[in-house]
């Protein structure tokens, strides 16, 4: 029996686009150029879409078939929730002290600011992403608990319209006074856009839609899809800075055909998957801004500024490193603890020298469930059957 076909594209570009987050917040080419900085700064752009899209095209890609109504969250949606929101407890932990050492800690209307922190804007400046993921999901499951997919699409849509008139497009927005005087209020309530009520839900529901509706996926089409989508985001993007018009620059309409075409050639390739490099670049995401203070922190005591911070593109070479050795040393001694049965499971047994073996997705298994349960009348229950020496 051969292993799982996965989508082993999708999984290492998981990897660059931890890079391209890193990319942001560090300015490589900053030292150089400031234009060609922008330019790469708005390619980076993709990583977040490409990372929600992602988890829309895995998690939520039963909730858009056909005849499908779910009445509760699906047992997947769930453990998503419970993990994503372990992780973000366990991030704003860590981040604590550096927030406490910047001065970024609300000292008036501290509960205030801390829900606001907590559910919009994140914890800590790259952490937005965490509660982001958590709010559009349960966003994308309500609309399509009450509405058909396309209705839903249509309200992602407007949402990310709504959100784009606060971001890159604000300029716009500030000339009809009916608009300012709206999102200046908005933004008493938060500082960005760009999270999990605007932002998320859109490419959320594209991954859904791109996994419940599967088609014909021709890799040249796709290619040039994404050449077109990524002509028109630098238009876009250098035609706004032109005009002085975002209040920040995370989301473009372009953004959305780019995203849309780049998973699309990411899908082609098939092959067996790979969950250490999940595991490994979401902990380059999560670290890399402790990178950047250990970098700072090292350039000080070798009295190497110049080299490690001064040099945009050999401090983000040193971040990168940095966040990438930390990232591979934790994944890898999380995933041997999976594996020898501290966690409490069985050891992974070795396949090689095994006769025949079956692999089980428990995920898929749960999905599957969940989905058939939501499709059957109140009052009736699942009964599981297990067929002895038989297969299909």
């Amino acid at each position: 029996m051969t292993a799982r076909r996965g989508y082993p594209a999708v999984d290492r570009f998981r990897v660059a686009a931890a890079l391209l987050v890193v990319c942001i917040h560090t300015a490589p080419l900053a030292s150089f150029s400031a234009a060609a900085d922008f330019a790469l700064k708005t390619l980076a752009r993709l990583a977040v879409p490409f990372f929600f899209t992602a988890t829309g095209f895995f998690l939520l890609g039963e909730l858009v078939r056909p005849g499908l109504r779910p009445r509760t969250l699906s047992p997947g949606v769930r453990r998503f929730l419970k993990k994503t929101g372990v992780l973000y407890a366990a991030c704003t932990v860590l981040y604590l002290p550096v927030t406490l050492y910047a001065g970024n800690f609300p000292v008036e209307n501290v509960l205030g600011e801390l829900v606001r922190d907590a559910v919009l804007d994140g914890t800590f400046y790259h952490l937005w992403y965490l509660p982001a993921a958590l709010l559009g999901v349960l966003v994308v499951c309500g609309l399509l608990r009450f509405l058909r997919p396309g209705a839903a699409a249509g309200v992602c849509g407007a949402l990310y319209l709504a959100g784009l008139l606060g971001d890159s497009w604000y300029g716009l927005a500030k000339q009809l006074p009916a608009l300012k005087e709206g999102y200046d209020a908005l933004f008493g309530v938060m500082d960005y856009t760009r999270n999990g009520l605007f932002f998320a839900p859109a490419f959320l529901m594209l991954g859904a839609l791109l996994a419940g509706f599967p088609a014909r996926r021709r890799p040249r089409v796709c290619l040039a899809g994404l050449g077109c989508s990524l002509a028109l985001l630098f238009a876009e993007a250098f035609g706004l800075r032109a005009l002085g018009w975002p209040r920040h620059d995370s989301m473009y309409l372009a953004l959305v055909p780019c995203a849309c075409f780049l998973f699309l050639c990411l899908l082609v390739p098939r092959g067996g998957d790979a969950p250490f490099l999940r595991e490994f670049s979401m902990l380059v995401y999560v670290l890399h801004p402790m990178a950047i203070v250990g970098v700072r922190g090292a350039a000080r005591v070798l009295h190497a500024r110049e080299w490690l911070v001064e040099n945009s593109l050999a401090h983000f070479a040193a971040v990168a490193a940095a966040s990438c050795a930390a990232a591979w040393l934790l994944a890898r001694l999380s995933q041997r603890r999976r594996w020898d049965g501290r966690s409490g499971t069985a050891p992974k047994p070795d396949l090689r020298r095994a006769r025949a073996w079956a692999e089980v997705d428990l995920e898929a298994v749960a999905r599957n469930a969940g989905a058939l349960q939501g499709c059957m009348p109140a009052g009736c229950r699942l009964m599981a059957v297990v067929k002895a020496d038989a297969y299909g």
